[in-house]
């Protein structure tokens, strides 16, 4: 298995180092600095790996508690960029404006949110037609005069069985963050990183599945990213097209946008907001068309309503279909939308310029 590499201190410390390689039992390809006798690491709490049903919503199971669960997952940093530059709206107009990814004019507000992520989770690494959005928007082309790419394995390789004993891989891309462990819950990866950003660094980490386990065909394909303080950054769950989820966080666990997809006519979700993020701002639209009328209820935890907003058929894309003005708090959102494929994007910042 492959832990933090020693050539980024200014990540992580020496000692953090040491944590991660006790808690998770990883071994990095280089030397990891011994732990001093006089701060010995703590001995963590037992957890049980928590159960993560077919369709339970979203940001319902601490990240703290699937730190210590399940299996340690062998993974490697497959390239690095230094230097890297995420694009700005003006260069990611060809891709705004292609046909494919949108109305020819704007993007799809399901693949703006690939734009925004910080993290790209691939199920089939190697697939050109499966990854075109997440290749377009990650804007990981757009490296910059002065990135460096340091390429670290060959993914013909990976596809013939040369990560571990597995004949298939997984990978994740990430940016700003060292990647620390991996583990596999059930069906569900819980991703460690570095509590430490460092804006200008990409990297593409593998991973295989054994096939035997089961997780690649599980109804439910879920990862989410927590940093060493526990604080739960990204998440993305789904099952084979029939609907998904995925959001982002930032450091301090405020939610940055959700995505909420699928073809059942009615679908909810669970979101938490905390002070300073108020108002959400919903945005529809899905390739083949404009979102039709549909409603969005807002319940509290008791299962009160504290408010429901309908909408009439869209006329445009990114016209705003509902603004929600929330208190800190935990809500279950329930979007009604018969006779149509959900592709809903929800956004807690006002400080983004959209497309």
């Amino acid at each position: 298995m492959v832990c933090p590499s020693s050539i980024y201190p200014s990540a992580v410390g020496a000692s953090l180092l040491v944590a991660a390689a006790l808690l998770f039992g990883c071994r990095g390809d280089a030397e990891t600095p011994e732990a001093q006798p006089s701060a010995p690491a703590a001995s963590p709490t037992e957890v049980s790996a928590p159960l993560f049903p077919a369709q339970a919503p979203i940001a319902t199971i601490p990240a703290e508690e699937i730190l210590r669960a399940g299996q340690a997952v062998p993974f490697q940093i497959c390239s690095l960029t230094a230097g890297w530059e995420r694009p700005d709206l003006d260069e990611m107009q060809p891709v705004f404006t292609n046909p494919r990814f949108g109305d020819g004019s704007k993007p799809w507000p399901r693949n703006y949110a690939y734009y925004l992520s910080d993290f790209s989770y691939r199920r089939f690494p190697t697939a050109n037609s499966a990854n075109a959005e997440l290749n377009a928007f990650s804007g990981f082309w757009s490296r910059g005069d002065a990135a460096t790419t340091e390429q670290r394995c060959d993914y013909q390789a990976l596809s013939q069985g040369a990560v571990g004993d597995a004949r298939a891989f997984q990978s994740l891309d990430v940016i700003g963050r060292d990647v620390l462990a991996i583990r596999r819950l059930e069906d569900y990866l819980a991703v460690l990183v570095g509590s430490g950003t460092q804006p200008d660094v990409y990297r593409n980490v593998v991973f295989p599945y054994p096939p035997s386990s089961g997780f690649f065909d599980a109804p439910v394909q879920s990862v989410q990213v927590v940093d060493t303080h526990g604080v739960k950054l990204y998440e993305e769950r789904g099952n084979a097209g029939a609907w998904y989820e995925q959001a982002q966080y930032d450091g301090s666990g405020q939610l940055e946008f959700l995505v909420v997809g699928g073809s059942p006519p009615v679908r909810s979700t669970e979101i938490t907001i905390k002070p300073g993020a108020r108002l959400l701002k919903l945005f529809g639209g899905q390739s083949g068309g404009l979102t039709l009328a549909g409603t969005v209820t807002v319940l509290d935890e008791q299962g009160a309503e504290v408010t429901k907003v309908s909408w009439a058929p869209q006329t445009e894309l990114w016209q705003p279909l509902a603004s929600l003005d929330l208190l800190s708090g935990t809500y279950r959102l329930r979007f009604e939308a018969p006779g149509q494929t959900h592709r809903f994007l929800i956004l807690t910042r006002d400080d983004l310029a959209l497309p």
